[in-house]
């Protein structure tokens, strides 16, 4: 019998034992268990497996039952989508269904929360999760470049275009270029924040802008032709969680990258780690081959409405 409930912090260290080698680097459950655990727009959710024997055992006052499966969903900011993530199944109990059951229960909390739409991301090279989506109802929505490397030429040059940080009287006009953004549309209309994919309305905008995070490109008329939002996360890595310039503009997105990895208040530091999400467009590669950075993944957004 399988049983689907809350996590509790006794949970973990069984937990832990099937999540190790996961990804080819192992995994990161461990990181994540106590944020998620206490995440207050979240739940973090524990498959049980209870056997024919349980019953029994029960009624001679001992109980015997094995944590099989985790996952997490999240409410994200605008509390309209909810993230799911973290899905992972002991090995000896895959293909009996429990990750469709954990996806359940996730929407049901979805549901809880008046949350209109929910989205998870799948690596490319993940057929049977992406299977697991596309049978639960699930639906591509874009596809992202994951580029990761390190700071390691300080003489880039940012010449030929006007890069600036974005204040509150520009989001008019980012919108008004991201609405006629193709790279925008290959996003889903979407940034990345924790390796969260969220839907990039005016009212983000509004946050990211206030928090000095939004970079723009102006041509000598002063319009906007290139966007980049930035981060720098709490382990002091610097990220790019979205990147857009015209597709005929390779040298636009050049300007915005230098810009970004050189901005004075982020502080970044030769050789220190650089994560850039870009929805996947060609010339991206040509960008970041350009200021050293070959290593690159794809993952797929999903989305589907509750």
């Amino acid at each position: 019998m399988l049983k689907i409930r809350p996590a509790q912090q006794y949970d973990k260290d069984d937990v832990l034992k099937f999540c190790v080698n996961t990804f080819d680097w192992g995994d990161y459950i461990d990181q994540v268990w106590n944020s998620w655990y206490s995440d207050p727009n979240g739940r973090l959710i524990i498959a049980e497996y209870k056997s024919e024997e349980y019953t029994k055992q029960l009624n001679a006052g001992r109980q015997s039952s094995t944590i099989v499966a985790v996952s997490h969903v999240h409410l994200c900011p605008n509390r309209k989508m909810i993230w799911l993530e973290g899905i992972r199944i002991r090995s000896d109990y895959r293909r009996r269904h429990v990750a469709t059951e954990l996806i359940k229960k996730m929407l049901e909390y979805g549901i809880e929360q008046d949350a209109k739409e929910s989205a998870a991301i799948v690596s490319a090279n993940n057929v049977p999760s992406q299977i697991l989506m596309q049978r639960n109802g699930f639906v591509k929505i874009s596809k992202w470049n994951y580029f990761s490397g390190h700071k390691t030429q300080n003489g880039l040059s940012t010449n030929g275009y006007k890069v600036r940080v974005a204040n509150l009287g520009d989001i008019n006009g980012i919108f008004k270029y991201l609405k006629s953004s193709e790279i925008f549309k290959l996003s889903g209309e979407s940034y990345v924040d924790m390796w969260r994919w969220y839907p990039l309305d005016p009212t983000t905008l509004h946050h990211l802008i206030t928090n000095k995070i939004v970079l723009v490109a102006e041509n000598v008329d002063s319009s906007i032709i290139g966007v980049v939002i930035v981060n720098k996360d709490d382990g002091e890595q610097f990220q790019i969680l979205y990147l857009d310039a015209n597709a005929n503009q390779l040298s636009v997105l050049k300007h915005l990258v230098i810009y970004a990895i050189n901005l004075d208040y982020l502080k970044i530091k030769e050789h220190e780690r650089l994560q850039i999400f870009s929805p996947q467009v060609p010339f991206v590669h040509s960008v970041m081959k350009y200021i050293g950075i070959n290593q690159c993944e794809e993952f797929l957004l999903y989305k589907r409405k509750i």
